[in-house]
Formats: structure tokens, C-alpha cells, sequence
């Protein structure tokens, strides 16, 4: 949009131009020389001008003013969206007006005023050209929603696996030959172990682990209880208990 009229006598030398409807600037304040009594501005909107570096901040708009006769000294007030410097996380403090000089120049900015909708600002420029409204962003932050919804699942999966771990037993895979080796490993070697003395440390390890499917048939064997068989130390153990027990009736 481009928006063109006369500027009007203030003071001495100075000249006023109020800018009703524009969305950037609200008015233009202009120090000319003793025998300029009118002038004409030109305020148009702008896309970035090409082939022109970025500015290190972040730009909300850029515009352009030129002036029919030289100016020595202006004073810019223009206005930012409130919603706009929220959203970026821009300190309404480091919003500035910078002008295009070769090079983007940072001008004396001050916040003069603020609004339930808009922040107003005056800098002082040495002339017109091209100028960017911009200011530092801290970066655009994660959508509070989102924050919300992160923490639910962190803690609900924190819940989940404490209860998972304290309640569930854990049983591993074992093999059959391990299971075997640890049952035979209780006696001492060359010890036989059968029916009701094998039947429990089978139940007691089995409660402890898990066998894999196909290792359970040849388990179960295990487990059935059968009757104990004597060994050779205990039958001469019982022949003797019966020779001393004869001995001692003849005794009698």
C-alpha cells in the first residue's frame, strides 16, 4: 500500500504527518531546512528487498518512506502486534527500527506506549530508505498442549513399568540340562537322587525359572514321585542293627 500527502507546518522547520489506517506507522515527525515550507512522503509496504542480507533478528514487517525534499533528521513512530512478539517470545524491549544504509543499522528505539492489542515505539532516523520492524526472538516455544501430553505418558510409563518390575516375578529362560546340574549339584557326588527327595527341588526350581516349551515333557518325569531305593551302605547298616539285636536277647 502506498499512502502519499503533504506534511503540514508544527514548528519552525518542523513538519508533522499523522498516518491514520496504516498498519505499521502511526506518524512521521520531519526536520527540514529553513526554506522548505511543504513536502510530500511516499509510505509503502514492502516484501524483503531482494538481494539484501536477512537482519540478525526477527523481522515483523518491512516498509519503505522517501521524502521530495532532503530531510535532516526524522522521527518514526510506528506500532507492533502485541500477539505477534508473544508468540515469538520477543522481549518488547528489543524491539527496534532498523534501517537499510548499505548494511541494516539498528536506530534509537524507545517503547512510548503500549495496548491491550498493539506496542508503540519512536526511533530517529539521519534520513529515509528502506527500514525493517524487528526484534530479538528467544526462539518459538513447544505448544503448551504438547507439554502436557509428554509429561502424561513419561509419568504413566514410569507407573507401569515400577509396578510391572515390583509384581512380576522374573523368570528366565532356562535349559533342561542346567536345571538337571543344579538339582544333581544339592547331594554329594555319586549320591542317588529319586522320587520324593527329587520331586520338590524340581516344583521349588521350577517356581524360580522358566523352562522352555518344548523341555517340559522331559521334566515332568522328573517330578513324579517313586518309591526310594536302599543303597548299599544303608541294607548293611540294617543286617548289623539285626545281628546286635540277637546278640543282646542272648545275652539276656
Amino acid at each position: 500500500m502506498t499512502i502519499q500527502g503533504a506534511a503540514e507546518d508544527n514548528l519552525a522547520n518542523t513538519h508533522s504527518i499523522v498516518l491514520v489506517g496504516h498498519p505499521t506507522i502511526t506518524r512521521i515527525t520531519l526536520w527540514l531546512g529553513e526554506n522548505v515550507k511543504k513536502v510530500d512522503i511516499v509510505v509503502e509496504q514492502l516484501e524483503k528487498p531482494a538481494g539484501v542480507a536477512e537482519p540478525s533478528l526477527l523481522v515483523q514487517t518491512y516498509f519503505s518512506l522517501e521524502a521530495s525534499e532532503d530531510i535532516e533528521n526524522a522521527v518514526i513512530q510506528f506500532r507492533v502486534l502485541r500477539d505477534w512478539a508473544e508468540q515469538n517470545r520477543i522481549d518488547e524491549n528489543s524491539i527496534t527500527l532498523l534501517r537499510l544504509n548499505g548494511a541494516w543499522q539498528e536506530l534509537p528505539t524507545t517503547l512510548i506506549q503500549t495496548s491491550d492489542f498493539y506496542l508503540y515505539y519512536e526511533a530517529t532516523s539521519p534520513g529515509f530508505s528502506v527500514f525493517a520492524v524487528a526484534g530479538q526472538s528467544a526462539g518459538v516455544p513447544a505448544p503448551l498442549g504438547l507439554y502436557a501430553v509428554l509429561s502424561i505418558v513419561a509419568v504413566a510409563g514410569g507407573v507401569s513399568a515400577f509396578y510391572w518390575f515390583s509384581t512380576r516375578p522374573m523368570k528366565p529362560f532356562v535349559s533342561l540340562a542346567w536345571l538337571k546340574r543344579r538339582v544333581m549339584g544339592r547331594k554329594p557326588r555319586g549320591a542317588e537322587v529319586r522320587g520324593p527327595e527329587m520331586a520338590p527341588t524340581i516344583r521349588r526350581l521350577k517356581h524360580a525359572t522358566k523352562l522352555r516349551p518344548a523341555e517340559e515333557p522331559a521334566i515332568e518325569t522328573l517330578e513324579r514321585p517313586s518309591k526310594p531305593k536302599v543303597q548299599k551302605g544303608a541294607k548293611e547298616d540294617v543286617r548289623l542293627l539285626k545281628r546286635l539285636k540277637r546278640k543282646m536277647g542272648r545275652e539276656k
